[in-house]
């Protein structure tokens, strides 16, 4: 499944750095509550696919799922239909912003008729499907083109602005989903100053070489740089289950800004993209990112507690976590996003 409806960058956000930067762990449980969302309440990240209808219900062609947009000709048995002159997408404002359709009406003068011929698998509408589609700028360029179909990274100038978990739109045509951060661009800069196992401020050669948000690495160790000032970046240390240690004078720190992907996901066809492209990414609504957030970290609590259902002891108190799919919060999306 190929729809995540948050990051491990929303995860860490929520939840801080210091509760640990494991990105595999955090992946698993993502994509595990965005599978959960994705059968019990629809696909909130279109995905495409040239779809079948029953031609049986009259003017009104219902359609078998929530539709966002038409993207070729639709074929009325042997007869294609334009948008707009044949037939009309219903409701005209959507079922909500950036939400999908769920009919085709015929339209009042159609030229090829008043009615979809009554075929079993009559009507086939290529399109979008879901239940909402919008895709926000990254506010970052490719910084190197995707030459072909087959490869499997995409990189960027700064690193903070992707993550994994998020799903790509490149040049309006394929969808890829990022799915780990890939291998570090070397030696960005170098550390002007030694730092022990346990300091959490580095004094890079150039300041500027990292952006706040991204990860380097010095030696074995990576570490999430959450701050910076004209000299020095502030850190937190031992990212991504790597451990602290000492690091000499002149140590290289190299920076994450690659990420490995599957191209061509939900129903998209992996293509060619030029250096320099606006890297584009789809969102979900707020609260069913907020429910998927949620979904993850119950389930990780459950993984750390070994499924006994709580945490802590006598000391700091127990905490329980017997439901990973918070009920109240699931019935009021279902209730806000049903279809009429």
């Amino acid at each position: 499944m190929d729809r995540l409806y948050c990051t491990f960058a929303d995860m860490i956000a929520d939840l801080s750095p210091t509760l640990g930067g494991d990105e595999v762990t955090w992946l698993k449980h993502i994509r595990a509550a965005s599978q959960f969302i994705d059968v019990r309440l629809g696909a909130y990240i279109p995905y495409a696919q040239t779809i079948s209808c029953d031609g049986s219900y009259g003017v009104q062609q219902k359609l078998p799922m929530p539709l966002l947009e038409v993207t070729g000709t639709v074929m009325n048995w042997t007869t294609a239909l334009t948008t707009g002159t044949d037939f009309l997408l219903w409701p005209d404002d959507r079922m909500w912003p950036n939400g999908p359709y769920t009919k085709l009406v015929m339209a009042p003068l159609a030229p090829h008729g008043t009615i979809w011929l009554p075929f079993a698998d009559g009507v086939k509408v290529p399109g979008l499907w879901g239940m909402y589609e919008l895709a926000i700028d990254t506010g970052v360029n490719l910084a190197a083109a995707q030459t072909d179909g087959v490869g499997t990274s995409v990189q960027v100038a700064d690193g903070s602005k992707l993550s994994p978990g998020m799903v790509l739109f490149l040049d309006a045509s394929e969808q890829e989903l990022i799915t780990a951060t890939g291998a570090p661009t070397p030696a960005v800069t170098t550390l002007s100053q030694a730092m022990s196992a346990t300091d959490d401020v580095i004094t890079p050669g150039n300041v500027n070489a990292v952006n706040v948000g991204e990860t380097i690495r010095v030696d074995f160790e990576k570490m999430l740089v959450v701050d910076k000032n004209v000299a020095q970046w502030s850190v937190y240390r031992s990212w991504n289950k790597t451990k602290a240690s000492a690091h000499l004078a002149g140590a290289n720190a190299d920076v994450y800004r690659t990420f490995t992907v599957s191209r061509g996901v939900n129903g998209t066809t992996a293509g060619a993209h030029n250096n320099g492209i606006d890297v584009l990414r789809y969102v979900p609504p707020e609260d069913v990112g907020f429910l998927c957030r949620s979904i993850a970290a119950l389930m990780k609590k459950l993984a750390d507690s070994q499924f006994a259902g709580r945490t802590g002891d006598a000391a700091l108190g127990t905490v329980f976590y017997n439901d990973a799919f918070p009920k109240d919060t699931l019935e009021k999306l279902e209730e806000n996003y049903a279809l009429n």
